[in-house]
C-alpha cells in the first residue's frame, strides 16, 4: 500500500466517487422547520439552514429516539420562483449535499434562476450527525492495518451504525421533503446518489417531478460487477489517446505494454520507494503493492482533467521516480473532507457486499486490470462493520415514467455508459446523454449546465439540442515537468 500519509483516505474513499443574500421564503413549509442564516462550504452568499427530527428507528418509531437531519436553503436568483425547488443527491456513499457547492457553482447556477436549491445530509454524513472516523497519520498502510483502523473507529462512534443503513438514509430525505410540505421536487443523483434517486422514483413516485441521473448504478445493477468494466475501458481508452496524439505517444511510446508488465510484477512481491511526501515534503518510504497501485490508478481515471498527468505518472514510476504518481494519486485525498467513512460501511455493506454474487465479480474482474481488488477490499472492511442489510425490493428494476434524463462520461471507470443504455428499459419517460473524453460527473462539463436547466424548466428531453457536448474533448496530455506541450488531442476512442 502507498505510504504517503492522505493514501489511506484517498484509496479507502476512491469509491465511486454548497447559496443568495435575501432567501426569500419557501412557498409551502411546515412550521416545525426552524430556518436561520447560515453559510455552506464553496457558497459565498448567505444561506438558511434548519433540522428536522426523525425517527433513529424507522422499525420502531413509537420508542421516542431521534436524530436530527440537516437541510440547507439556497435561494433562487431569479424573480420568478417555481413552488418545486431542486434537490442535490451526492455520491460515495458518504458524501455529504452541504458539501455540493462547488458543483452548484459549476453545474446549477442556471437551474437556481428559477428554483430553489435544497441540501440534505441524510443521517451519518456532513451535519447530520456524521459518522466519520479520525485521521491517524502513522498507522501502516497495509490491509490489516486499514482493518484495525475500522475497528478503533467503530469503537469510538456516537451512534449504532445499525440505524444508518441505506433504508434509513433514503427515507430521511423523504421524512425531510415531506416535513417541509412540498407538492413536487426535481431530483439531481450523482454517482451513488442515483440509487436514492430511483428509491424515491419507487416510493413517491407522484413526489418527483423530473430526475437527472449521472453517473449511473440502476438498482438492479451490482456495482462492483460494473467497475471492472469501467475501469479496464477508462484505461485502455488513455492508452488509445496517448497513441494518437504525437507528443504524448514520442514521449511513452510502450506505455500499455509496460503498465501490463508492472501489474504482473506487483502481483508477485510489492516495490519500495523513497518520495518526498507532497503534503509535508519531508522524504517517506512508499510500497506499492498490486492492490493499492491498481486501485489508485482507478481514482485518478475518474477524472479527465487528474488523468492527462497519468501517462507521465506512470513513465517515472517505472523508471524509478514515484514520486508525481504518489502526488496524483493523494490528491484524491481532498476527498476525505466530504466523505464519512463510517456511512460509506454502513450503507456499501447493506447495499453491495451483502448478497454478492462473488463468481460474477471475479468473472467480471477477469477482464480488468483491477481483477476483484475493489469489491474484495470492501469485504474485508464489512467483516468489521456492524450494519443492516437494504431490502430486496431496492434491488428490483425500477419502472418509473417520471421525466427522467441520464447522464453518462464515456470514459467513466466506474459506472461504465452501458449502466444508462441498459436503464433507458425499464424507464418510459427517459434520455441518455453520453459525454464524450469525460470521467464520472457530467453536470458541469461544456454546454452540459444549459441542458439540465432546460430539461428542469420543459421536462422535454427528446427536444434538447445536446449536439454541443460532442465538442469535448480530452485534456492536454502532460509529456514532462513543464506540463502539456501542446493543444489538447480530439477525443479519439473516448466518443460513444
Amino acid at each position: 500500500m502507498i505510504l504517503v500519509r492522505p493514501a489511506i483516505f484517498s484509496l479507502l474513499f476512491t469509491i465511486l466517487l454548497s447559496l443568495s443574500v435575501g432567501s426569500l421564503p419557501l412557498k409551502a413549509q411546515d412550521s416545525s422547520a426552524v430556518w436561520h442564516d447560515c453559510h455552506v462550504k464553496k457558497i459565498t452568499e448567505k444561506a438558511e439552514c434548519a433540522t428536522i427530527s426523525v425517527p433513529l428507528d424507522y422499525d420502531n418509531p413509537s420508542d421516542g429516539r431521534t436524530v436530527d437531519v440537516f437541510v440547507a436553503k439556497i435561494s433562487s436568483t431569479g424573480t420568478e420562483i417555481k413552488d418545486d425547488p431542486f434537490i442535490i443527491l451526492p455520491g460515495g456513499p458518504g458524501q455529504a449535499a452541504s458539501d455540493s457547492g462547488s458543483l452548484l457553482n459549476a453545474g446549477f447556477n442556471k437551474v437556481r434562476q428559477g428554483r430553489e436549491i435544497l441540501l440534505i445530509d441524510h443521517r451519518g454524513v456532513g451535519n447530520s450527525n456524521q459518522l466519520n472516523c479520525a485521521r491517524v497519520d502513522d498507522m501502516a498502510v497495509t490491509q490489516e492495518g486499514i482493518l484495525q483502523y475500522i475497528q478503533t473507529c467503530l469503537d469510538d462512534l456516537e451512534h449504532d451504525p445499525k440505524y444508518f443503513g441505506v433504508d434509513a438514509a433514503q427515507r430521511d430525505y423523504l421524512e425531510v421533503i415531506n416535513a417541509l410540505g412540498y407538492d413536487q421536487v426535481n431530483l439531481y443523483g450523482v454517482s451513488y446518489g442515483t440509487r436514492t434517486a430511483s428509491w424515491l422514483m419507487r416510493e413517491a413516485p407522484t413526489l418527483i417531478r423530473s430526475a437527472i441521473l449521472d453517473g449511473v448504478l440502476p438498482p438492479e445493477m451490482q456495482l462492483f460487477e460494473q467497475s471492472p468494466k469501467g475501469a479496464e475501458q477508462a484505461l485502455q481508452a488513455l492508452f488509445t489517446a496517448c497513441g494518437v496524439d504525437a507528443a504524448c505517444n514520442q514521449a511513452f511510446p510502450n506505455l500499455a505494454t509496460r503498465f501490463a508488465d508492472w501489474v504482473t510484477a506487483l502481483r508477485d512481491a510489492p516495490m519500495r520507494f523513497t518520495v518526498r511526501n507532497p503534503v509535508t515534503f519531508e522524504m517517506e518510504s512508499v510500497n506499492f503493492d498490486y492492490v493499492s497501485f491498481v486501485q489508485a490508478v482507478r481514482g485518478i481515471l475518474y477524472s479527465t482533467g487528474r488523468s492527462a498527468s497519468l501517462p507521465h505518472a506512470l513513465d517515472q514510476l517505472f523508471d524509478g521516480n514515484a514520486g508525481p504518481f504518489s502526488a496524483l494519486s493523494a490528491a484524491g485525498a481532498a476527498l476525505t473532507d466530504t466523505m464519512a467513512l463510517g456511512s460509506t460501511l454502513s450503507i456499501l455493506c447493506g447495499d453491495e457486499i451483502y448478497g454478492a454474487d462473488e463468481a460474477a465479480i471475479a468473472k467480471a474482474g477477469a477482464t480488468s486490470f483491477t481483477d476483484d481488488s475493489y469489491y474484495q477490499f470492501w469485504k474485508s472492511a464489512c467483516q468489521v462493520w456492524p450494519y443492516t442489510k437494504g431490502r430486496e425490493i431496492n434491488k428490483e428494476p425500477l419502472n418509473s415514467d417520471v421525466p427522467t434524463l441520464l447522464l453518462s462520461g464515456a470514459v467513466d471507470p466506474v459506472t461504465p455508459y452501458q449502466n444508462g443504455d441498459a436503464w433507458t428499459e425499464t424507464l418510459s419517460n427517459v434520455r441518455h446523454l453520453i459525454v464524450p473524453a469525460t470521467g464520472h460527473n457530467t453536470a458541469y462539463v461544456g454546454c452540459m449546465p444549459d441542458i439540465l436547466a432546460e430539461f428542469v424548466d420543459t421536462l422535454d428531453s427528446a427536444s434538447l439540442k445536446a449536439e454541443c457536448l460532442q465538442t469535448t474533448s480530452r485534456h492536454a496530455f502532460v509529456t514532462g515537468v513543464m506540463g502539456p506541450s501542446r493543444s489538447a488531442p480530439e477525443s479519439i476512442g473516448d466518443s460513444q
